[in-house]
């Protein structure tokens, strides 16, 4: 078996369910993301090693028994996320009457979907981050006067802090699967009827030019 303890890494015992695996994986995963104060990029890889190996039937029953990992073999659970999301945006294009198969790049728009993806779910941060920020300010100049009762209202305050840290750690997962999503779109290319137009355009100029050498 590998020196990693992927269950250890997660936090699970080896009776895990994939459900499991995918919900100890996304909390570890937020909390030791490298881009979120106190994250440990060390711990955020063995996490990420983790899941990829228990995410997967194949791998988790080869690690199971011992066996060796073989690493370029199957697909990672984290590709194979990716892979299932743009077949997803691909589908919904398939299915949209309004999209001219023939002279619409479905490639090219699924990488404008998931750019828009980006785009709004940084937004999305940095709205959060704002509100952080300002709830922070807010406990800075807070002061009680006599009360030595447990302060309810800076416990709110506090506990809707790591709650938007959480939903920001979420995000920020999600835009490193749109990395992946772009990295796997550039495996594919789609042939539209302007593409062929002009390949038919530009090899009939190549043909009249060797005839012109000739």
């Amino acid at each position: 078996m590998s020196d990693a303890d992927h269950y250890a890494a997660l936090g699970l015992g080896k009776d895990a369910t994939p459900e499991d695996v995918k919900r100890a994986y996304r909390a570890r995963a937020q909390r030791a993301h490298p881009d979120r104060k106190g994250g440990d990029p060390d711990a955020f890889r063995s996490i990420q090693k983790a899941y990829d190996v228990l995410g997967d039937a194949e791998r988790r029953a080869r690690y199971d028994k011992g066996e060796k990992d073989r690493v370029d073999d199957p697909v990672s659970a984290q590709r194979r996320e990716a892979l299932q999301e743009i077949a997803k945006l691909l589908m919904t294009a398939i299915n949209d009457t309004n999209v001219d198969l023939m002279s619409t790049n479905l490639i090219k728009l699924a990488r404008q979907a998931i750019q828009a993806r980006v785009d709004g779910v940084n937004a999305q941060i940095a709205e959060l981050n704002a509100q952080i920020r300002r709830r922070e300010t807010f406990l800075k100049r807070l002061r009680r006067k006599k009360s030595k009762d447990d302060d309810l209202v800076k416990t709110m305050v506090q506990h809707s802090i790591e709650k938007h840290r959480g939903v920001i750690g979420e995000a920020q997962n999600d835009i490193a699967r749109c990395g992946v999503m772009r990295e796997l779109l550039e495996d594919y290319d789609y042939a539209t009827d302007l593409q062929d137009e002009v390949s038919e355009a530009l090899a009939g100029f190549l043909r009249s030019e060797r005839r012109l050498l000739k």
